[in-house]
């Protein structure tokens, strides 16, 4: 099977989409594990590209073997972020522990910074204003 950029244009593909397939295949791209491996390296959405360019009878199959791939995936994923998490948590709440004390050491500062200074406003404003009424 070949697919051209005139049958993505047919079913209704994005331009974008169109120009990218065009300018990696300009003569069509034959169907081809390695080209499949490409229109997924460059980003085509496979539901667009599954529903627009498979024949019913090949969906079953397709959806069966990408059903497997996906658990697969998943399963690693979580895997992966589990062991993430044991690694990093102990760290990571040691680190938002001295930035909670660093926030509150700041605002505290911050507070008293205010507080003289509106003191020292209100010492000034008082004063001019005894000066006024003088």
């Amino acid at each position: 099977m070949e697919v051209t950029g005139g049958m993505l244009r047919e079913k209704g593909a994005c331009e974008k989409i169109v120009a990218i397939f065009e300018t990696e295949w300009p003569d069509g791209m034959e169907v081809s594990l390695g080209n499949c491996q490409r229109v997924i390296a460059l980003g085509f959405d496979l539901n667009w590209v599954t529903d627009n360019l498979l024949l019913p009878s090949s969906f079953g199959p397709f959806a069966k073997a990408t059903y497997a791939a996906t658990q697969t995936f998943l399963d690693g994923k979580d895997s992966a972020q589990e062991t993430y998490e044991n690694a990093v948590s102990p760290d990571f709440e040691a680190y938002q522990s001295d930035v909670d004390t660093a926030r509150k050491g700041y605002k505290d500062a911050m507070a008293e910074a205010l507080y003289r200074a509106m003191l020292e406003s209100g010492k000034y404003n008082a004063s001019r204003a005894a000066e006024a009424h003088c």
